[in-house]
């Protein structure tokens, strides 16, 4: 009886908590200068040497 009086709370707060963490993470990423994008995995220089990569490896075959 006890567990499902714990289950209850536990849906509880997973249902109205979420968004107020949620919004408060987002204020303090923006306070910080970070927008809540990924960030970019490849930068131009990487870029480029990948595409000199492929290019090699075309022309090779």
């Amino acid at each position: 009886m006890m567990m499902q009086i714990v289950g209850s709370f536990a849906e509880c707060e997973a249902r109205h908590d979420p968004r107020a963490r949620i919004s408060a993470g987002l204020a303090l990423a923006r306070s910080k200068g970070r927008s809540g994008r990924r960030r970019k995995t490849l930068n131009p220089e990487m870029a480029g040497n990948r595409r000199e990569r492929l290019v090699r490896t075309q022309v090779s075959r």
